[in-house]
């Protein structure tokens, strides 16, 4: 009777490990938890916050734009933005500011503004269009994407597949 007892309590406590090792193992992966996004879009290139209240800059009060899981139109001001489109296939207007862009999930159109931006391509098929300003584009190893640089002096971090434009200055590979 005792050994049974014994076995019973053994028995439970393993059906109680694999159960907590399991939902470990699947909150890892992105499943229950959470709502599943992988974020891409983790930038500080364009840093914005407390440290240039200090300077007195009355331009880096932007917006903080988070899109959902759908396709969003999403508009910066004049200011300095973070934008990130998160899921869905994004509009995303940077205009002017120094803009952080980020198209995250899905096949983003993406379009700075005249001042110096940072835009991170996502996974999927994406257009960057940078415009005016000293920007930097990040597109490497997250799809096929087409680049466009404009006035300024720009880098260009992409994959050798991804399609970027003669009037880009520098190009890392």
């Amino acid at each position: 009777m005792r050994f049974k007892r014994h076995l019973i309590l053994l028995v439970m406590l393993v059906a109680i490990g694999v159960f907590v090792a399991g939902l470990s193992i699947a909150r890892a992966d992105g499943d229950g938890g959470g709502n599943g996004d992988t974020t891409t879009c983790q930038s500080d290139e364009n840093d914005q916050g407390e440290d240039n209240d200090a300077q007195g800059d009355d331009n880096d009060q932007g917006v903080d734009v988070q899109g959902d899981d759908q396709g969003e139109d999403i508009q910066g001001t004049e200011a300095d933005d973070q934008l990130d489109g998160n899921g869905g296939d994004d509009d995303i207007q940077g205009e002017d500011g120094n803009d952080d862009i980020c198209g995250d999930q899905g096949d983003d159109d993406l379009n700075g503004g005249s001042d110096d931006d940072v835009m991170k391509a996502g996974p999927g098929r994406d257009i960057v269009h940078a415009n005016g300003g000293n920007d930097v584009i990040i597109v490497r190893l997250q799809g096929r994407d087409k680049v466009s640089c404009g006035s300024g002096h720009d880098v260009v971090k992409a994959s050798r597949n991804d399609k970027v434009a003669s009037n880009c200055e520098v190009v890392k590979h």
